[in-house]
């Protein structure tokens, strides 16, 4: 399974922070269903399929969630 069930995306949906300034970010769900097919695949950020969109967004937004602890809420909240 690499997207989240309606449960767990409310479960961790106030743990996902939105950006407070530039651009409109991308939908966090969308994005987090991204990395969750590249974690449950196993393939490269440059492998994940067009359908999700530009590979470094969700590179990006990895490493960003794993800096500031967002990514580590989101895990012990499932």
């Amino acid at each position: 399974m690499t997207s989240l069930t309606t449960n767990r995306r409310y479960r961790t949906a106030h743990l996902q922070e939105k950006s407070a300034q530039g651009r409109p970010c991308n939908d966090n769900r969308r994005i987090l269903n991204g990395m969750l097919y590249v974690l449950h695949t196993g393939c490269a950020w440059a492998d994940l399929p067009k359908e999700y969109g530009l590979p470094g967004t969700y590179w990006r937004r990895w490493l960003a969630w794993s800096q500031d602890g967002t990514w580590e809420r989101i895990w012990s909240s499932l």
